[in-house]
């Protein structure tokens, strides 16, 4: 089958069973692949409300159609499971080589399912499959676990795996692969450390075929042109270069979301840590992009950081030390807990501090304390276990629960939606929570100035188009830079990928339709587990606070949501119609 295996690996560890599925043509063409697949998996085997942490949560590990074919930028995968930090969906997207070696080993999807007993790892080499212990490399960081298993298995296998942080069932636990690769937001780690499995070994040597291989290296070909065109500054720098963008926006989230500009923007910008720093760059598979940096100091030789590290644990904190940030990258990564998520939990913790709500001493922008209280939660020691469930968490525990920035539990990411009021509404409609990657508006209102940034009047529609055509992107699976560079931020593209990959040419309306189903599969899921239209909402601090001038109006707001919801074919309370349901295939 040109372009998918058909092939789902069912993998369950309570009872050491493993068996292939055959999703077939019709369900692989439905549902595209990557996040349209895994969410499929996912809503038709979870019923009722799924608690995290049992082992009644799947894992469903997922690849593209474009996965491992050769086009531009398909090098990720996705996972789908149930979210420790927030109770809701959670979908996750990782680059690096490991999605096209899950596909060269013959497989669309990868479903784990139960718990161990022990400590295991999966070890998937082409047809076979076992489950190994792994007693050696439990406790181990993700550096030191990545090579040991690479020797135990084979030196040209992929890993992932989790850290200490999953390990310790940290709601804020990552899952790496490529060492330095996370599926990063809303506690995946904690999932897998849950089941006891502490890694994913995978070795593929298949290849994919496509149906038509001429015009897959003529897309390529293109995909260069383009990127040395479009997108030179990613490949120079990286993300990094958004911290003096947003921070000139006045977007740029300072001290906990208090200010949108931070005065040492100059010490902690991609530019400096570019010229005093950087020592390469690499790329994932099949990228011509290569956005990824190496910097070092100090011993430390780290990929990273990248924005969202700079603002989160950089300008959001005070820190104005690079040395620093780097060290904090290089801690995170290795102990495997999200950066984003710890960094707006410890701008809680200092806020927290200096507002005597707590009487631990955490001071802003403190080097030695920044790092201390990172490695505490990844252990649960300290001021560190009550941090480790994030900012909601530890707001409700200790109080401050006005100050602690998230939605439905997540963390926000580096843009203040108050000078970027489309991100209130995408941040709200997130399944996952407070999310930029579902429907980046700010690309549009603060980077390339195309929609207004300071209102949220006729956004609904904007923002609705991008969660759609990203959930394709996503499905593929496409990288998001290559989507802006390459794809003009466009589904009109997708239809002629692929069939370039797999033969088939669906429509523009039945792209839309599948991203619309997995869309109300997510939320569906979510309603089960307690979902309210309360939770599609942003932290008061945006609507009684201003920033340069400028606060969210409370009643815009609630217009524009349900403008959404009208538009998703929902009702004024959030819940999708019957009509919807039925049109979808839902019911």
């Amino acid at each position: 089958m040109n372009g998918w295996c058909n092939s789902v690996l069912r993998i369950d560890l309570s009872n050491e069973t493993i068996r292939e599925e055959r999703p077939g043509r019709q369900l692989l063409e439905t549902t595209i692949g990557g996040l349209g697949l895994a969410t499929h998996y996912f809503y038709e085997e979870t019923h009722g409300t799924v608690d995290p942490l049992s082992p009644k949560n799947p894992v469903v590990l997922a690849t593209g159609p474009l996965t491992g074919t050769g086009m531009a930028s398909t090098g990720r995968a996705c996972m789908v499971t149930t979210s420790p930090l927030t109770g809701f969906f959670l979908q996750s997207h990782s680059g690096g080589q490991l999605g096209p070696e899950i596909k060269y080993a013959g497989h669309d999807a990868i479903i784990i399912e139960g718990a161990a007993r022990r400590p295991v790892y999966i070890f998937i080499d082409d047809d076979h499959c076992s489950i190994e212990s792994a007693d050696a490399v439990w406790g181990k960081g993700v550096k030191t676990a990545t090579r040991m298993l690479e020797a135990a298995t084979d030196p040209e296998a992929r890993v992932l795996t989790i850290g200490p942080a999953g390990e310790n069932l940290v709601p804020l636990a990552t899952v790496q692969n490529d060492v330095y690769r996370s599926f990063g937001r809303g506690g995946p780690g904690a999932v897998l450390g849950c089941k006891n499995l502490k890694a994913v070994v995978v070795r593929g040597t298949k290849g994919v075929e496509v149906a038509d291989p001429d015009a897959v290296l003529a897309h390529l070909a293109e995909a260069r042109d383009l990127t040395h065109e479009k997108l030179q500054e990613f490949t120079n720098f990286g993300t990094t270069p958004a911290a003096r963008k947003t921070n000139n926006g006045g977007v740029l989230p300072t001290k906990n979301f208090t200010s949108g500009r931070f005065d040492h923007i100059d010490d902690i910008s991609g530019e400096t840590l570019h010229e005093h720093f950087w020592k390469g760059r690499r790329a994932c598979f099949a990228c011509p992009i290569g956005c990824t940096q190496y910097h070092a100091t100090g011993g430390i030789r780290s990929e990273g950081p990248e924005y969202e590290t700079l603002f989160s644990l950089g300008s959001n904190i005070l820190n104005d030390d690079l040395e620093t940030l780097i060290a904090a990258n290089e801690l995170c990564n290795d102990m495997g807990i999200d950066t984003i998520s710890s960094g707006v939990t410890l701008a809680w913790a200092m806020e927290a501090s200096e507002r005597g709500v707590i009487d631990d001493e955490v001071p802003w922008g403190d080097g030695d304390t920044i790092l201390s209280l990172l490695r505490t939660m990844a252990t649960r020691e300290g001021l560190g276990e009550t941090l480790s469930g994030g900012a909601r968490h530890a707001a409700k525990t200790l109080g401050g629960e006005s100050f602690a920035m998230h939605v439905k539990g997540m963390e926000l990411p580096g843009y203040d939606p108050r000078g970027t009021q489309g991100m209130a509404l995408s941040y709200s409609t997130s399944s996952r929570g407070a999310c930029h990657l579902r429907a980046p508006i700010y690309v549009d209102e603060v980077f390339a100035k195309r929609q207004p940034a300071y209102t949220l009047k006729d956004k609904a529609g904007p923002v609705v188009e991008l969660e759609n055509t990203l959930a394709i992107a996503d499905s593929l699976i496409v990288c998001r830079f290559s989507f802006r560079g390459i794809h003009t931020q466009s589904m009109d593209a997708f239809p002629s990928l692929i069939e370039m990959a797999t033969g088939h040419a669906p429509t523009l309306e039945d792209l839309t339709q599948a991203a619309e189903r997995l869309w109300t599969q997510q939320h569906l899921f979510n309603i089960a587990q307690g979902w309210t239209s309360g939770d599609d909402t942003v932290p008061d601090r945006f609507f009684s606070e201003d920033l340069d001038g400028v606060r969210l109006d409370r009643n815009d707001f609630i217009q524009t949501l349900h403008d959404y919801y009208a538009l998703r074919g929902w009702d004024e309370n959030g819940i999708p119609s019957e009509g919807t349901l039925t049109r979808l295939g839902l019911r």
